[in-house]
């Protein structure tokens, strides 16, 4: 599972500054760790994040609202993008969490990205803001 833990390298975010990738998280000081899959040729980075306000994520310590947040994923398709350097570490708890269930969080994934193709088909309302803080507005899906 360790090699599925990572940073993104300084070169993914100079090729995806913020704008024009709407929604994308970075932080200058700080990196977002993020849990990488594999879903139809293509490599996602999903971030470690605390305090989510949604359901659109794989909880790994639901009481404090911290885990791998879904809608903030990005594409990350060279393989440069991907730091081989440094390896981040996990809280304890939150490990534990997810050792076992990475097959759950690329699941989950997989559906959240059926959800938000269907929110942008449907055009509703109710599918708004759902549409307008994901980062997969940035990407042909």
């Amino acid at each position: 599972m360790n090699s599925k833990i990572v940073f993104l390298t300084n070169s993914f975010y100079k090729d995806h500054p913020n704008p024009p990738f709407k929604e994308m998280e970075q932080k200058q000081n700080r990196p977002y760790i993020v849990f990488l899959v594999e879903i139809e040729g293509h490599t996602w980075a999903l971030p470690f994040r605390s305090h989510i306000r949604h359901g659109h994520a794989f909880f790994t310590d639901a009481e404090n609202k911290c885990g791998i947040d879904y809608s903030k994923a990005v594409d990350v398709d060279k393989p440069e993008y991907i730091d081989q350097q440094v390896r981040p570490h996990l809280r304890q708890n939150e490990y534990e969490a997810l050792r076992g269930n990475e097959f759950a969080v690329q699941k989950g994934f997989e559906k959240y990205i059926k959800l938000y193709k269907r929110a942008v088909r449907s055009g509703h309302p109710r599918y708004q803001s759902l549409i307008k803080y994901s980062t997969l507005q940035n990407y042909d899906l």
